[in-house]
């Protein structure tokens, strides 16, 4: 087992980086439909991205538990200089994540009509 480097600036950096840059990029989302959608003619266009934005913040928060307990047991293989952990750590969220997002493929029908459900939007932004 090798010892991790030495804990300067540069290293910690280098690993935090990736997770700042992927925590900033969730708001941009919902920044970026805004802006789009609030040049166009009415405002239910701007309503139903709002409802689109929530729905997907929902779900990408509800599954964060992935990210985060794959970043502990990643640092931890990383730091004990395991690279058949990593790769096992690794691979193991891909296969998680993988029937998560088969499973929400399967269900995006029941989940879209329960978020309507739950935040009953006006008619004129209901899908038709």
């Amino acid at each position: 087992m090798s010892a991790p480097g030495p804990y300067t600036h540069r290293n910690i950096w280098r690993l935090t980086a990736p997770m700042i840059i992927s925590n900033v990029s969730v708001p941009l989302i919902g920044i970026v439909d805004t802006a789009v959608m609030g040049h166009l003619d009415h405002p239910r266009y701007l309503a139903a991205v709002a409802i689109g934005g929530t729905i997907f913040s929902f779900l990408f928060i509800g599954l964060n538990f992935l990210r985060m307990g794959t970043t502990g047991l990643a640092a931890q293989a990383h730091g004990t200089g395991e690279r058949r952990a990593e790769r096992c750590v690794l691979l193991q969220a891909l296969l998680v994540s993988q029937v998560l997002a088969a499973g929400l493929l399967l269900l995006q029908w029941p989940i879209g009509w329960l978020a309507m459900e739950l935040l009953q939007p006006d008619a004129d932004v209901m899908p038709s």
